[in-house]
């Protein structure tokens, strides 16, 4: 269980940074990691996954972040 718990929190942490939170990673990750439903945090998992595997569509989208 404990392992679990960890790596929902790196998973959604992960995500969080990878969309551009700063300032509030820490808090943001606790307070989504209690009310998060399975299905969502498997889906955000198999979408950090996605990313690792193509960092050309992570920079695009900071470009684009950048951009906003």
């Amino acid at each position: 269980m404990g392992e679990f718990l960890l790596n929902r929190h790196r998973v959604l942490e992960a995500f969080l940074v990878k969309i551009g939170v700063k300032d509030s990673v820490l808090k943001d990750t606790e307070m989504i990691e209690h009310h998060i439903s399975m299905e969502t945090f498997r889906c955000i998992e198999v979408f950090n996954d996605f990313l690792e595997q193509n960092p050309d569509i992570v920079e695009s989208f900071e470009k684009y972040r950048g951009q906003a």
